[in-house]
């Protein structure tokens, strides 16, 4: 494999750098922040490692511009801060990234030397990933954490779970991500070669694992934590809708009460909704709203005059600054008359709810359909500040008289107004847990976007808090004419505090296992290419020695040609002798024996071999070959026997020889030699 990267120049090593940087952190940073494997760190060290120094400025430049990235691109990382404070975080970080890849090759170099570009025993990879990714690993997890507390992004119950997140995802990455790295940077070595084939092919596959390992175990976190959402959320619903119930019920008792005595006064009004007005708290206030004709508007406010507390009644409206002003001519109003309780709503008395927009279009709809009506949330008129408040109306009916349609006259309507903070905080008492935050709105029309009826202050709009699905629950209520519905969030502070550490350890188990397995493969491939080495090694030592083997063989064999030659002379020497030669011990004991014929033998060789001179011959007698009786010989001469009797003139005399003096040739014997009664000396005939 070529190495592209190898031939980068200067000017191309920043932008390349940086952009490889930024993309695998894109990818890394997908399975959260920070990333529990970030190969980025793994890209740091192996660049460190290759190129030198001149490596720091594309991963500065690459780590600054993924952090501001993530952050403009809707992940709050760096919190809220100026563009000031923004790009000092978003650089500390990029100089604890950088800090980090060099301290890291600072170390292998250190200690390792060289070792690094081979990776071929099991020592020098488990000393490169301690050194480059267990210690080194300290750096940028501890300078970013750091950068992030200072702007107040982390709090101090986070630190610890943040860092040892951060601080393992930068070493899983090196550990898996460096050899990978030098894999593509040492291309031309026959050893990486084979990695890739063996290793870095499969890789893929091994931490696509690992992350599946990593995902469904935060999706089933995020099921779990969707349950206990969907808990809390569904009974808060129902007590939402049991306090509505309680309204309507409320609402229909008034109604029914006015429907029976329409002529009530303001005292019997009071008197009824006391108790009621007492025992549901988030009721602000009960009032009935009757239909003046713009004929009789000057009789009924002389009427009302009479009756309410002040002793003056008057329709009003709101100036565009919420000043009461005289209502203007309209054919119709239905002005705020007798309502409880009295003190802290009499600045609404006279107001006619035709005069507002909201209150209008729910007079309409209730008298069209006759049936409960709900107000879009409005700007509660009793309020000097500014607060969200509901609208109930239910229709009053003469049925003692009918309109066109065949419908009881309409006298008015009952309402109920209801504060939405504390209607929330009844139905949300002790039931919501901490961190969690609640929101209701409505769709007032199939396609109508969302209007919000109750939010809190700090609750997470589009680039808040909430970051995944499982962080919400969504669940509906039917209110009257109206659709809501109701949102339950986490909160950072309910996710920390619900944090699921098993789910969080069996995805950092899978790419644990995936970065140990490329150690084990790592160290096999070395070990396997080591072996290579020797095996071709020891061939070539074999083919030399070979090669020594057969010239030597050929050597011997010349040698054992000549030795044979030199034998076959003396052998045919021996032959030719005409003497009888026998092979005989220190001890007298013959052991071989040659003869030209077998005539010269006086016995068998069975008869005299293995035996000495005396006790072959008879009375032990014999003389040497000079005739002198006894085994006496001349100095310097070969000892010597005479096989024949002494008075035997003609007797035979051989030469002995022991093992000291050697024998030319193999010892010989005769095959055809002749029995006792046919040798020659038996005949009385003789040779010498």
């Amino acid at each position: 494999m070529d190495n592209p990267l190898s031939k980068i120049g200067a000017r191309g090593l920043l932008p390349s750098l940086a952009l490889s940087y930024v993309l695998l952190g894109a990818l890394g940073l997908l399975l959260g922040e920070p990333s529990p494997l970030f190969p980025p760190a793994g890209l740091a060290l192996a660049a460190l490692l290759w190129f030198g120094n001149r490596a720091l400025p594309g991963i500065w430049v690459g780590a600054l511009v993924l952090n501001l990235g993530l952050h403009w691109m809707g992940k709050p990382w760096l919190g809220d801060g100026s563009t000031l404070t923004l790009v000092a975080t978003a650089a500390t970080i990029a100089t604890g990234a950088s800090l980090q890849g060099w301290w890291g090759s600072w170390l292998i170099r250190r200690w390792q030397g060289g070792a690094w570009r081979a990776l071929a025993r099991v020592g020098d990879i488990l000393r490169f990933l301690l050194l480059g990714g267990v210690l080194a690993g300290l750096v940028s997890a501890s300078i970013g954490i750091a950068g992030l507390g200072a702007i107040g992004q982390i709090g101090v119950t986070d630190f610890a779970f943040t860092w040892w997140t951060w601080y393992v995802g930068d070493v899983i990455g090196i550990l898996v991500f460096a050899p990978l790295t030098l894999a593509l940077l040492e291309g031309r070595d026959p050893r990486w070669r084979d990695r890739w084939r063996h290793i870095f092919l499969p890789l893929p596959i091994i931490l696509a694992l690992g992350v599946m390992a990593f995902h469904g175990a935060g999706q089933w976190e995020g099921e779990e934590r969707q349950a206990r959402l969907g808990q809390v959320g569904e009974a808060i619903a129902r007590d939402l809708d049991n306090r509505l119930h309680t309204h309507r019920e409320v609402l229909s008792a008034l109604r029914y009460f006015i429907e029976v005595k329409p002529d009530l006064s303001f005292a019997e009004f009071e008197r009824f909704t006391r108790a009621t007005l007492a025992d549901n708290p988030d009721l602000l206030a009960l009032n009935f709203n009757p239909l003046v004709k713009a004929a009789e508007r000057e009789a009924f406010e002389a009427r009302m005059s009479q009756q309410v507390p002040t002793g003056h009644f008057q329709i009003l409206e709101r100036d565009t600054e919420r000043r009461p002003v005289p209502a203007g001519m309209r054919p119709e109003y239905a002005p705020v008359t007798y309502i409880m309780p009295w003190e802290p709503n009499q600045a609404v008395l006279g107001f006619d709810n035709f005069s507002e927009p909201v209150r209008r279009a729910a007079i309409e709809r209730v008298s069209n359909h006759r049936r409960l009506a709900v107000a879009a949330p409005i700007d509660l008129v009793q309020e000097t500040a500014r607060r969200t408040g509901m609208l109930e109306m239910l229709p009053v009916g003469d049925h003692q008289a009918t309109d066109a349609a065949g419908l009881p006259r309409l006298l008015g309507f009952v309402v109920g107004v209801v504060r939405m903070d504390q209607l929330i905080t009844l139905a949300t008492q002790g039931k919501v847990p901490a961190g969690l935050q609640l929101q209701l709105t409505e769709t007032a029309r199939p396609g109508a976007e969302e209007g919000v009826i109750y939010r809190p202050d700090d609750f997470p709009g589009p680039s808040g808090a909430t970051r995944h699905p499982g962080d919400q629950w969504r669940g509906h209520l039917r209110v009257g004419d109206r659709d809501w519905h109701l949102t339950l969030s986490a909160t950072p502070a309910y996710l920390r505090q619900h944090r699921s550490w098993a789910a969080w350890g069996v995805g950092m188990v899978g790419l644990v296992f995936a970065a140990l397995l490329q150690i084990l493969m790592l160290g096999y491939t070395g070990r396997a290419h080591q072996i290579q080495l020797q095996k071709a090694d020891l061939e070539a030592d074999e083919a030399e020695l070979r090669g020594l083997n057969v010239s030597l063989e050929g050597r011997v064999a010349t040698q054992t040609a000549e030795l044979r030659a030199t034998r076959d002379r003396l052998k045919a020497m021996i032959d030719a002798l005409p003497d009888l030669m026998f092979l005989v011990d220190r001890e007298g004991r013959i052991l071989e024996y040659h003869s030209a014929t077998s005539e010269h033998l006086y016995l068998t060789p069975d008869a005299f071999l293995g035996k000495t001179i005396r006790e072959v011959l008879p009375g032990g007698g014999g003389r040497d070959h000079h005739g002198r009786p006894g085994g006496g010989r001349p100095a310097g001469s070969a000892p010597g026997r005479n096989l024949c009797p002494a008075d035997d003139p003609g007797s035979l005399v051989v030469r002995t020889l022991d093992r000291g003096h050697g024998w030319p040739g193999p010892p010989r014997r005769s095959p055809d030699h002749a029995g006792p009664r046919d040798h020659p000396a038996q005949r009385g005939g003789g040779a010498d």
